[in-house]
């Protein structure tokens, strides 16, 4: 497989190709980040990937369900923002989607315990989680 590869922006392409990408926000994840900082979230991910799909949940299931739709239209990558139960909503619904090519799969830690994030090696802060998804070759 081959690396992907930055232009001179900073956005993310893979084979030449800017990466479809969407973003699973759940604003009740964690201490409940002011909205302000949910906005600057969203900037710096504008910033790194071309017109990601930002979706934010409003209650259980949500994660699941626009993981589906978007795994069924294609995305590249879909980047989980909240806690181990978002994270897991998230990758159940990419699971249940029946596509044959899944995305990949970025996690944003923003919960209360993080245990998924902390076991996985996700980066402590924000801007190193987004550097390290914006990078990755996948696994």
């Amino acid at each position: 497989m081959e690396p992907e590869l930055l232009s001179k922006t900073g956005r993310v392409f893979f084979r030449g190709v800017a990466m479809k990408a969407g973003v699973i926000i759940n604003p009740s994840a964690g201490a409940r980040r002011p909205e302000a900082e949910w906005q600057r979230i969203e900037a710096l991910l504008r910033d790194r990937f071309r017109d990601p799909a930002i979706c934010r949940t409003t209650g259980p299931g949500d994660a699941a369900r626009l993981a589906r739709e978007m795994s069924a239209d294609a995305f590249d990558l879909i980047i989980a923002i909240g806690g181990d139960g978002t994270i897991s909503e998230t990758v159940d619904g990419i699971l249940q989607a029946g596509v044959t090519m899944r995305p990949a799969l970025g996690i944003i830690s923003a919960g209360t315990g993080c245990d998924f994030a902390r076991t996985a090696g996700v980066a402590d802060t924000l801007e190193g989680q987004i550097e390290r998804i914006a990078t990755s070759q996948g696994r």
